[in-house]
């Protein structure tokens, strides 16, 4: 069970005086019975109409530090293990205990639990940078203020509003519903495990799937206990917080963090909410580096001054470099010397370089993201690195390549190109492709 306990002398002289059951007996282990502050009613602050919050005409946000004197209603609890989602949304407090915090235009205030009738000063309150330090006698805190919201604590936080405040950007929910209001989203999939404990899929394995093509496997869970499960074919499913229904079968689910493992008796299946910016393919040469050494038995080669290294199958021989590879900043060229159809020209190829960015060129992976490139690229996360990788086809050389690039902060780009003639082109070395690129990483 998971408690909030003196987790600020505010909270504990005011806001716990009643505890409150946020989810019953419904929630999941970690928020069924929580000691939280007493819930304030917003029956007497501004937009409130027989219980039911009307949005204001117009928006209290605050724009300067002159706008934040008021007072801030109670109208919610959070909690941040649950809410992993970053989502607006909180447990209602309606139909119990009334409180505030009043800031006044002095710098002094009173922080008031109405229902139990307790009123403490507050001494002295500033703002900076949308952070609110407030002072009593028998408390000093330092929590949030952005956009008429004041928000105190960490794991499980208190919402207060100023009087007016517009609050339909957030999703106030009942003390049962709040767990299913986090949960709902979509998750994709980051691990198959057998029921003997072996790893069927790791995350590497599902990463080099999908940039094969085989398109991305995920969970979707929507609010109303709806949802679909996407792994190959497209199923509806409906869930809550402890199972999932599929084709009239319960298969037990279970959260930990922001991960989803669904028990499908025989093999489980880990789904994993990925937040905007986070980059959700990954490659990691610890998970592949023991079936890469023995089917393509090589070596680590360091590629110049990146600070990378990346490996070589023994079948591919290094190429001496000339003068003019040299000036277009190759670090290496490594070649498989085979010649299929005869043409004098080697199939495949491992390139590396190396260069300075010029002051037109892209400087991180985020502005590549934002050009159309008219390339076939995916943002991949290499060994803990950020890179591009694209597939292009070049009609003049018949040739394949697979591209791989990263930017370093001294300006530097390192690009890792796999190129076969297109008439070799097929699944099996896309598949060899990416497990080589799992070999780049630092050269410790």
């Amino acid at each position: 069970m998971k408690y909030i306990k003196n987790a600020t002398a505010l909270a504990a002289a005011l806001f716990l005086a009643a505890p409150l059951t946020v989810c019953g007996s419904v929630c999941s282990a970690d928020i069924q019975t929580l000691d939280t502050p007493a819930k304030a009613s917003l029956s007497s602050a501004d937009g409130m109409s027989n219980g039911a919050w009307i949005p204001s005409t117009g928006s209290a946000a605050v724009s300067s530090e002159d706008d934040y004197a008021g007072e801030y209603i109670l109208f919610g609890i959070g909690d941040e293990n649950i809410n992993f989602q970053g989502k607006k949304v909180v447990v209602t407090n309606e139909g119990d205990t009334e409180g505030s915090i009043i800031l006044n235009s002095d710098g002094t205030g009173a922080v008031i639990d109405s229902t139990a009738g307790v009123e403490e000063p507050l001494n002295t309150w500033s703002v900076t940078d949308g952070e609110i330090h407030m002072v009593g006698n028998n408390y000093e805190f330092t929590g949030t203020l952005e956009d008429g919201i004041i928000k105190i604590g960490t794991d499980m936080p208190y919402y207060f509003a100023l009087k007016g405040m517009d609050l339909s950007s957030y999703t106030i929910v009942e003390g049962v519903d709040f767990v299913k209001a986090c949960m709902a989203g979509t998750y994709y999939l980051t691990k198959e495990t057998m029921a003997d404990g072996s790893v069927f899929l790791n995350r590497t394995q599902v990463s080099c799937n999908i940039l094969r093509g085989f398109g991305e496997p995920s969970l979707k869970l929507y609010e109303d206990g709806t949802g679909a499960l996407d792994v190959g074919d497209h199923q509806d499913i409906t869930w809550n917080e402890n199972a999932m229904t599929l084709n009239g079968q319960e298969y037990a689910l279970t959260r930990e963090g922001r991960s989803i493992t669904i028990d499908m008796k025989d093999y489980t299946m880990e789904f994993t909410y990925i937040p905007e910016g986070e980059t959700y393919l990954k490659l990691n040469w610890d998970e592949v580096a023991d079936s890469v050494q023995v089917e393509y038995p090589g070596k680590f080669l360091s590629l110049g001054e990146s600070g990378l290294k990346y490996y070589v199958p023994s079948s591919y021989a290094p190429r001496e470099l000339t003068e003019e590879d040299m000036a277009d900043d190759m670090v290496s060229n490594n070649v498989e010397e085979i010649d299929i159809d005869d043409d004098d020209y080697w199939d495949n190829d491992i390139y590396a370089y190396y260069y300075y960015l010029a002051d037109d060129t892209y400087e991180s992976v985020a502005e590549w993201l934002e050009e159309d490139s008219g390339l076939t690229w995916y943002p991949v996360n290499i060994n803990g690195l950020e890179f591009l990788c694209w597939e292009n086809y070049n009609e003049e050389v018949d040739t394949h390549s697979f591209w791989f690039c990263t930017f370093h902060e001294n300006g530097y780009e390192t690009d890792v190109i796999y190129r076969t003639q297109h008439t070799l082109i097929n699944d099996d070395y896309r598949a060899f492709v990416y497990k080589m690129a799992a070999g780049i990483l630092a050269d410790a």
